[in-house]
């Protein structure tokens, strides 16, 4: 049995622990088109998912213009790099910025998500083998991975390669390939 959706615009580590603070940040999609996308997204990958191997825990959904604010300037307090780039991740879906142009030009949608008990490289496979997503951008087996959906799905797999000294390095891998090798 399928679990409750889960909530894609308070799911970040940032939103849950400034709402905790008693400060929550406002992540609310302003434009029709996204959350049509995110509706997508849900019906043509999660639920998917979730019928073949159980809830899923969403780690990162929609991020409007105030949560990526919030999400580098928690990553600068803690002294890191922040990790979000919303002209390419998707997690902005249809968006726009002031100038009035589209966040992320790719459209679509992306969450990044892990399957509780399950190897997020195991699901990775699966998704791979059987859904037309757009992009896929995993780390590894015990962490989440990144799934977008869009209108027309480019079906591209990145596994993101630890770099000496932090960061990490996109190496592009062939659908046709097992994502699991060489882990």
């Amino acid at each position: 049995m399928l679990q409750a959706r889960p909530d894609v615009f308070n799911c970040s580590e940032t939103s849950m622990k400034l709402t905790a603070l008693g400060t929550p940040v406002e992540n609310v999609a302003r434009h029709e088109e996204t959350h049509r996308a995110i509706e997508s997204l849900w019906q043509e990958l999660l639920v998917p998912v979730e019928s073949k191997f159980g809830a899923i825990k969403v780690t990162y959904g929609f991020a409007g213009h105030e949560l990526v604010k919030a999400v580098r300037r928690r990553a600068r307090e803690l002294g890191r790099l922040p990790s979000v780039t919303p002209s390419r991740d998707q997690h902005a879906g249809h968006e726009l910025n002031t100038r009035g142009k589209p966040v992320c030009v790719r459209g679509g949608q992306a969450v990044d998500f892990y399957v509780p008990g399950h190897s997020s490289l195991d699901v990775a496979d699966w998704v791979a083998a059987n859904l037309r997503f757009d992009r896929m951008y995993l780390y590894s087996a015990t962490q989440p991975f990144h799934l977008s959906w869009s209108a027309n799905p480019l079906g591209q797999i990145v596994k993101m390669i630890p770099k000496a000294g932090g960061g990490v390095r996109p190496q592009v891998v062939q659908r046709e390939s097992p994502i699991t090798h060489g882990d």
